[in-house]
């Protein structure tokens, strides 16, 4: 891409981003959401999904991409805690319907999955998972749907954001206050606080310039020791099966899942890559390496 081009395209950026924040209940947040995360800029997706979501009349759309953005991060808990409040929005796409369903079908009752299958019947009558549901179940047809049905999802959806939350204070402990010795105010903090307020919602915060150690000179430098070959994981299969979509999948979640070790759902992915991009050429090189991969790691 040559100057000129990246330009227009910053100008176009910008203007985008200053018409989003002059109409907050824009459905271009929804899009603009989606061309982040294609782009692999999971961070900044999630920063603008949010956004749109606080001025938006029907969230349905906001909670399911924020459920797709955590997966694709690897978040497997807060996925589903939004993927849960998408169907509480009585706004379900069949996907994540579906997500939900094979997520946790161990843990509900054959009555909460024929709720949920009903709702998938719904939103695509006649599809393939329904009829096997009732083929399976057909004591379940005629079963009477009651208003307080969503009781279990709502319960679910709150147990979800607690077990969330638990993982967060267990990985990122809070520092003791009372420890951290407090430093005296200098002009480059309040630059930089102004540099923060000037900031755009959508912009990231600029990384802090850390000073150069001073390091002693030596006569003699020690050679750097060779990095050793990463040799291929052990394949292992995911704890929890994916239904994964095709307008989830992107060379991110692909990436993610292949440094995981989880080969088979990452060719998955790449399948369905075959019929939305048109890097084919990545795509042909990514297979190829992960093939290379699960021949290793079975050897």
């Amino acid at each position: 891409m040559d100057i000129r081009n990246r330009d227009e395209l910053l100008q176009k950026k910008e203007k985008l981003e200053a018409y989003l924040l002059e109409n907050p209940q824009s459905n271009l947040y929804a899009w603009y959401t989606r061309q982040n995360m294609e782009a692999g800029e999971l961070d900044r997706a999630l920063k603008i999904c949010r956004l749109g979501m606080q001025s938006a009349k029907e969230k349905g759309i906001y909670h399911k991409l924020l459920g797709e953005i955590y997966m694709a991060k690897g978040d497997v808990t807060k996925s589903m805690q939004h993927f849960v409040e998408c169907i509480l929005t009585k706004e379900p796409f069949p996907g994540v319907i579906i997500e939900v369903i094979k997520n946790f079908n161990s843990t509900l009752t054959i009555q909460q999955i024929a709720f949920l299958i009903k709702l998938l019947n719904v939103a695509v009558p006649g599809h393939p998972q329904v009829k096997n549901f009732y083929q399976k179940h057909p004591e379940t047809v005629g079963l009477d749907q009651q208003a307080d049905e969503l009781t279990f999802l709502q319960e679910l959806a709150t147990n979800l954001q607690q077990s969330a939350m638990v993982e967060v204070i267990e990985e990122k402990p809070e520092p003791d206050v009372s420890e951290v010795p407090q430093e005296e105010k200098t002009e480059e903090d309040a630059g930089a606080k102004a540099d923060e307020g000037a900031r755009t919602p959508f912009q990231e915060p600029k990384p802090e310039q850390k000073p150069e150690p001073v390091v002693a000179k030596t006569e003699e430098k020690t050679p750097a020791a060779d990095t050793p070959k990463r040799k291929p994981m052990h394949r292992k299969d995911p704890a929890i099966k994916h239904n994964i979509t095709r307008s989830m999948a992107t060379f991110t979640l692909m990436q993610i899942f292949k440094s995981q070790g989880m080969y088979e759902n990452a060719l998955e992915v790449l399948q369905l890559l075959r019929e939305k991009s048109s890097n084919l050429e990545r795509i042909e090189e990514e297979e190829k390496e992960l093939r290379e991969l699960m021949a290793g790691s079975d050897s």
